[in-house]
């Protein structure tokens, strides 16, 4: 291949790339499942990233302010919200085992992030 139309070839596919990952990075802000305004929505993606983040690094109690803002605020906006958000729950449930109270409060935060994702998402019989 000549070298010329290699570097065209290599230019055009890394145009598309950069084309195509600028329009999606654009839509979460146009999305109302994201939030009520633009500043609510780029707090939410903004959330939803971080939380990821730390939930990739089993960083739980870092991930769960983030978590609980799109939780809240962006319910609609991510099924990983409700999947990563049972992981977090868990953790906490497990770190509390001597404190009842504290246990209990977070199982029960549990059922309402499955009873949330079943009302949002469905698959009701994969959450169950």
């Amino acid at each position: 291949m000549k070298p010329v139309l290699k570097f065209s070839l290599i230019f055009a596919i890394f145009a598309f790339t950069i084309s195509a990952t600028w329009a999606q990075s654009k839509k979460p802000y146009e999305d109302p499942k994201y939030g009520k305004d633009s500043t609510e929505r780029m707090e939410c993606v903004k959330n939803l990233s971080i939380f990821s983040e730390y939930v990739k690094q089993k960083n739980y109690e870092d991930a769960y302010p983030a978590w609980k803002y799109c939780y809240l605020n962006a319910p609609k906006s991510s099924k990983n919200i409700y999947i990563n958000g049972a992981k977090i729950i868990k953790y906490f449930i497990k770190q509390n085992k001597k404190n009842a109270d504290k246990r209990n409060l977070y199982i029960d935060t549990l059922m309402q992030v499955f009873e949330q994702r079943m009302a949002n998402f469905g698959q009701r019989p994969e959450v169950l």
